[in-house]
C-alpha cells in the first residue's frame, strides 16, 4: 500500500488517532474560527501606535512596546478588556493559538498587551467573554506541578473599593 501524501497545509489535525475528548475537540474548533476571523491582530496594533506616534520618542516606544509575557504578570493585579487570537508558532503546544490580552497594569496603569497560552487560562477567557464580563479585575496566578508544569489560571482581583469585574 502506498503512503499517504502529506497535506501541504500546516494546518493542525483535530481529529487524529489520539483520542480527543469531544469538548476539547470543539473548543480548539471554535479557538481556530475566531483566529480566522478576527479583525485586528497584535502586530496590526503595533502598526497603529506607530502609525500614531508624534514624536521621535513615541516611535521607538511603539516599535519595542510588543507583548509581555504572561509569566512576566503573575500576581499582578489586572483590568483585562478583552483579548484577541493569534496562531501559535510553536508546534509542541496542545493548542494551536495563544490569546493577546488589552489589559491595564492595575499596579502602575500602564496599559499592556500579554501573550496567555495556558489551557485553563484560556477556557476561562472564553467563558468569561460568553458570559459577558469583560473588562475583568483578575490576577493570573501559577501553582507548580509534580509534573514541572506551571498550571496556571485566573484568579479574582479584590481590592477595598472594587468589586472583580467592571461592568
Amino acid at each position: 500500500m502506498a503512503a499517504k501524501p502529506v497535506p501541504a497545509s500546516p494546518e493542525p489535525e483535530i481529529a487524529s488517532t489520539v483520542a480527543i475528548p469531544a469538548s476539547r475537540q470543539h473548543f480548539i474548533q471554535r479557538l481556530m474560527l475566531e483566529v480566522e476571523t478576527q479583525k485586528a491582530s497584535s502586530v496590526e496594533r503595533i502598526y497603529d501606535k506607530i502609525a500614531a506616534a508624534d514624536t521621535l520618542e513615541e516611535i521607538f516606544e511603539a516599535a519595542v512596546a510588543g507583548l509581555t509575557k504572561s509569566e512576566d504578570i503573575l500576581d499582578t493585579p489586572l483590568l483585562v478588556r478583552g483579548y484577541s487570537w493569534n496562531r501559535s508558532a510553536i508546534q509542541t503546544s496542545e493548542l494551536p493559538v495563544y490569546a493577546v490580552l488589552d489589559a491595564v497594569n492595575l499596579d502602575t496603569g500602564e496599559e499592556i498587551a500579554v501573550s496567555c497560552s495556558a489551557n485553563s487560562a484560556l477556557r476561562q477567557l472564553v467563558r468569561m467573554d460568553d458570559k459577558g464580563y469583560f473588562p475583568v479585575r483578575m490576577v493570573l496566578t501559577a501553582k507548580h506541578t509534580v509534573a514541572g508544569y506551571d498550571a496556571m489560571d485566573w484568579r479574582p482581583f479584590n481590592s477595598t473599593e472594587e468589586k472583580a469585574y467592571a461592568g
